[in-house]
């Protein structure tokens, strides 16, 4: 798991410091052959390994994959409580029936990793559905379809309302 951080950690930055792509698809398609020859070629990687194969595949000697300095030590997640997914739970079932409640790791955008240092459990609950185009995410053209924005919002705040009346 560490490595897989790693990995998102480099390609962010990789990402972040490389030319932006004049087409969308093609910095798309770009990013999945990275993504497989990183990965699913891969049965072991560290973060050395993978910043070398990006530059190997950039193949660019102006272009330098550089390593975020490390912010904080990684706390280790709370337990997954009845207390705690039992309202995820039971909210899922009544919004979209038969979708199931998958715990997944997501490397960034939280403050989870603080908190969770600090003694507070803390886990992300992201109510927002997305097409297989992932709302071109963190695009210039990023969206969230009206239908999904609404109801993820009607969802969170019965979520919150559930854990603030808890006993």
């Amino acid at each position: 798991m560490k490595h897989l951080l790693a990995l998102v950690t480099v390609m962010t930055a990789f990402t972040a410091n490389a030319a932006a792509p004049k087409d969308t698809s093609t910095g798309e398609q770009h990013s999945r052959e990275l993504y497989k020859e990183l990965v699913e070629t891969n049965t072991s990687l560290s973060v050395e390994s993978v910043r070398t194969k990006l530059e190997e595949l950039v193949a660019d000697t102006a272009v330098k994959v550089t390593l975020p300095e490390a912010v904080d030590p990684v706390s280790a997640p709370p337990p997954l409580t009845p207390a705690l997914l039992g309202p995820i739970e039971k909210l899922t079932a009544q919004f979209w029936p038969g979708v199931p409640v998958l715990p997944i790791l997501q490397a960034g955008a939280t403050d989870g990793r603080f908190t969770n240092a600090a003694g507070i459990p803390t886990y992300g609950v992201e109510p927002i559905f997305v097409g297989p185009d992932l709302g071109h995410i963190h695009g210039l053209n990023e969206y969230v379809g009206v239908q999904s924005l609404l109801e993820g919002r009607e969802f969170l705040y019965r979520l919150v309302r559930t854990y603030a009346e808890q006993k």
